[in-house]
């Protein structure tokens, strides 16, 4: 299951039009094909982030927080993957997607041998996974 939709990628980008200008040569309406290709790629490189820590994919219907915050980095990457079609990928695009690329990296919020809530490990989670990342302090880093 993807983090993100291809709707809520096309939203986040504002609307099929300026999407359609990435992924299609007539410019009319996006491929759906190719929304779908960018989320799942960026889901894999989210994915293989993650599974240096966690079973993977993370299941995320349990757990709406955690649902939100990976969807939220799912946006960035799918978007970007989007613009790299046309190599125009924005400013605001790049940052986002390099601070989440270190925050990823790093992890600093999660100790090693901790696993995400709603992963599919039988391990039990040792940590709130939903409070530590919606933290203040955490987020402004992001």
């Amino acid at each position: 299951m993807a983090y993100a939709t291809n709707s809520e990628v096309i939203t986040s980008m504002g609307g099929n039009a300026v999407v359609a200008k990435y992924t299609s040569d007539s410019g009319s309406s996006p491929t759906a094909s190719t929304v779908t290709e960018a989320v799942a790629k960026g889901d894999g490189e989210i994915d293989g982030y993650l599974a240096k820590r966690y079973s993977t994919p993370i299941d995320t219907s349990a757990y709406p927080d955690s649902a939100a915050f990976l969807r939220g980095i799912s946006v960035v990457f799918a978007t970007r993957n989007i613009q790299l079609l046309r190599d125009a990928v924005s400013p605001a695009i790049v940052r986002a997607y390099d601070k989440w690329i270190a925050w990823l990296r790093e992890d600093p919020i999660v100790p090693s041998d901790s696993i995400l809530p709603g992963s599919t490990s039988q391990t039990e989670a040792v940590f709130d996974f939903q409070t530590r990342v919606s933290g203040r302090a955490n987020m402004e880093r992001i």
